[in-house]
């Protein structure tokens, strides 16, 4: 597959419809269009396909439009995902919060162990 043609959409145009209606030779369009003659039969050959493809009601069955569906349902499913992932953040930012959290009950769980162990360092500290 070639690159893409740095030739604007509406010349292309313009030189399929000379073409088309023989105002000019095929040569004469493509000189003017800055582009070879195979250059021209290319763009007049995706110009009938794609008249064609209306035509006959296919027009949304192009890759360009497969590949538009495909991202929509990429984006839907990563909307999902960033839904999801924004309420565990939540819940997680909910339980760390320190006055009312899973770490302040954590904390204060600790607390007791380490209080109680550093309370009787200090008594018997002052018995002695």
């Amino acid at each position: 597959m070639g690159r893409k043609s740095a030739v604007p959409s509406d010349m292309r145009v313009d030189a399929v419809l000379s073409l088309l209606r023989k105002q000019e030779t095929a040569t004469q369009i493509a000189q003017r269009a800055g582009v070879s003659e195979q250059t021209l039969y290319r763009w007049r050959d995706g110009f009938i396909a794609g008249g064609k493809a209306q035509l006959e009601g296919k027009s949304g069955d192009t890759p360009a439009a497969r590949e538009v569906a495909t991202m929509r349902r990429e984006i839907t499913m990563r909307d999902q995902v960033i839904g999801e992932l924004t309420i565990a953040n939540r819940n997680l930012e909910k339980l760390s919060d320190p006055s009312t959290g899973l770490h302040a009950r954590s904390q204060q769980a600790a607390r007791p162990r380490h209080a109680v162990n550093e309370h009787k360092r200090q008594i018997l500290t002052q018995r002695r």
